[in-house]
């Protein structure tokens, strides 16, 4: 997965918990794991921590971090670029789960000290992410 936004975009200190949600799938044993990380596996409670490295292209006016941990700031309002993403017409990505696993989305939290950054489309990169909960239902739109 990977992060754009304007090179304007800055790096941001969480000055507070900042509630996100997050698109992970639960494998035939139960275990949850990233789509696009597989061997990267999730427990509810569990804080991951990564490393972010931003790439600037001055070309093109854009910020580009390929590695981090992320989410959205709201599935729904994100399910435009998601349902591109996870539906049928998967484009370049490469979709890891099987016919028996199926997506999750998962509230999770940038915990306050987090260094994160937020694009126009909703879309949030942090170096820490706390799992809270399973989301019980999504109406999208």
């Amino acid at each position: 997965m990977c992060f754009i936004a304007k090179k304007s975009v800055k790096r941001r200190i969480a000055d507070r918990d900042i509630h996100v949600q997050k698109i992970l799938w639960r494998d035939s044993f139960g275990l949850i794991r990233s789509p696009f990380y597989p061997n990267c596996i999730w427990e509810i409670g569990e804080t991951k921590k990564a490393q972010i490295e931003p790439i600037m292209y001055e070309k093109f006016d854009l910020l580009e971090i390929k590695e981090g941990l992320h989410s959205a700031a709201s599935i729904v309002k994100y399910s435009n670029k998601f349902s591109t993403w996870f539906g049928t017409n998967m484009g370049p990505v490469t979709w890891v789960c099987d016919a028996d696993e199926w997506m999750i989305v998962f509230d999770c939290i940038i915990p306050k000290g987090s260094i994160y950054y937020m694009n126009s489309e909703n879309e949030c990169v942090s170096d820490c992410l706390k799992l809270v909960k399973e989301v019980d239902a999504i109406e999208w739109p």
